[in-house]
Parts: structure tokens; C-alpha cells; sequence
């Protein structure tokens, strides 16, 4: 990963003086990433424009179970990363000399394929593969990362024990460490109005409709999830994903 300054001793240093930018703007592509069993995994690739062809790059990894990128009624914006349900931190990091690869977990989004579960071993190991895939691209450093918040920092997590060596760090925030005692039941109660209003997201999210936990002034200007960019005239594999997360387990 990138070291500090030199000049920095401490974060309070770092956040008193940041960093300079190094890029400005993005390049972004998407695709289908095949899975041994047949999945088909969506990612975005996302690394700063105008950095030499032969410019080797730290990267970092999210791996989403609500959309990786979504479709807006609005063009997007010039050289800007692609907006997902989260915090816009691409932007800066890509800035600051990052790649950033986002992905649709197996069973959502536009990936294919069945959620059993959160976490099963199945999602989990996809993930260990596309790091495995990530560490062999010509823009890949051989350091990669993995941060998010909630789900996302979950799966960032659990890439750790996927055992891809290139896997040098893994920021996991807000995390649902064990789902059964920290969300479903927590004391022993059931979370009720938890899990109906996560099971009443999911079933939106996963016939292609924004979550009813989006922020309200948002939900009317998005169309759907963002297909891969091979996928956006036909939608054949989004209406195939969109048909296999029927079978998502509801709760």
C-alpha cells in the first residue's frame, strides 16, 4: 500500500496536511468475471486517468450485496467513479493514486446466481478469486485492499481468509461480525423490524428496484442496477440475474 509522507509521524500530521492529488478523473470499465461453477460475477474497474500504461497501481476492493453501480436517469458524470449505494470515497482515493474494483456479490446485483445466505462459503470464495484475478492485471501492484461499512465491511473481512496472498489489508467497518447474535437476535429477541425492513430491501434490490432505504429525493432518478458494459444492449445476463435472485432465500 501507499506509505506516509515522510513528513507525516502520526495521523493527526496526515489529516492536518493531506495529501496532494496525483490524478484527476477516472477511467472506468465493467464485466462478467466467470466463476468455476458457471457464476457470472459483475465488477467495475475503476483507475485514475492519465497514469502511464506501464503505472502499476495499489488496489482496493468492495464487495456489495446492494448493487455494485446503478443506472440514473441523469447522464453520469465526466471522469467521476460510478455511483453505488455508498459513501463517495472512490473519487479521493483514485486521486490519490488508487485503483478501485467494486463488486456485485453472487446473487445480486448483476451477478448471477443464488444467495442462500449472507456470507456463504460460495460468495466468499468468488471474492478470493477475483483478488486472485485482480493480482494478475498489468495495473495491479500486487497490494490490494479491501474497506467497507456494514455488509461491505463484512466482505471485506472475510477476504482476508480467502487466502490470496496479493490481500495486504482489509478495513472492515460496522460489521455484523455473527449475523444471528448481533442483527437477527440479538439477547436472544427477535429483531423483527430489522430483518422485515432488510427482507423488504433485498426483494426491491433484487427484482431491480431502488430500496425503499435509499434516501427518498434519490429513488426517483435511479432506473436500475448499471449493467456490465458488454451487457448494455441486450441485458441478457441482468435479466438472467434478475430471474435466478427469485430464488434468493427470503426471510
Amino acid at each position: 500500500m501507499t506509505p506516509l509522507p515522510k513528513s507525516a509521524s502520526s495521523l493527526a500530521d496526515l489529516f492536518s496536511a493531506p495529501r496532494p492529488v496525483r490524478y484527476t478523473g477516472v477511467e472506468c470499465s465493467s464485466r462478467y468475471l466467470p466463476m468455476p461453477d458457471g457464476t457470472q460475477i459483475a465488477i467495475d474497474i475503476m483507475l485514475p486517468k492519465g497514469r502511464e500504461s506501464e503505472t502499476r497501481l495499489p488496489i482496493l476492493m468492495i464487495m456489495a450485496r446492494y448493487w455494485r453501480s446503478m443506472d440514473l436517469r441523469v447522464p453520469d458524470r465526466p471522469n467521476r467513479a460510478l455511483i453505488g449505494p455508498r459513501e463517495p470515497v472512490a473519487d479521493y482515493l483514485i486521486g490519490q493514486g488508487f485503483g478501485m474494483v467494486v463488486v456485485d456479490g453472487r446473487g445480486s446485483g448483476a451477478s448471477t446466481g443464488v444467495s442462500r445466505y449472507p456470507f456463504m462459503d460460495e460468495e466468499i470464495a468468488d471474492y478470493g478469486i477475483v483478488a486472485a484475478w485482480i493480482a494478475e492485471q498489468p495495473w495491479c501492484n500486487g497490494c490490494i485492499g479491501a474497506f467497507g461499512i456494514s455488509y461491505e465491511g463484512a466482505t471485506a473481512l472475510r477476504l482476508a481468509s480467502t487466502g490470496v496472498a496479493q490481500v495486504k489489508a482489509v478495513v472492515p467497518q460496522e460489521i455484523e461480525f455473527d449475523v444471528y447474535a448481533d442483527v437477527a437476535m440479538p439477547g436472544g429477541i427477535l429483531n423483527e423490524s430489522f430483518m422485515h425492513a432488510w427482507d423488504e430491501s433485498n426483494r426491491r434490490l433484487d427484482a431491480d428496484k431502488a430500496s425503499s432505504l435509499f434516501p427518498l429525493l434519490v429513488r426517483p432518478l435511479i432506473k436500475g442496477i448499471r449493467p456490465v458494459d458488454a451487457d448494455r444492449k441486450t441485458r441478457a445476463l441482468l435479466m438472467r440475474a434478475l430471474h435466478e435472485h427469485q430464488n434468493n432465500t427470503k426471510w
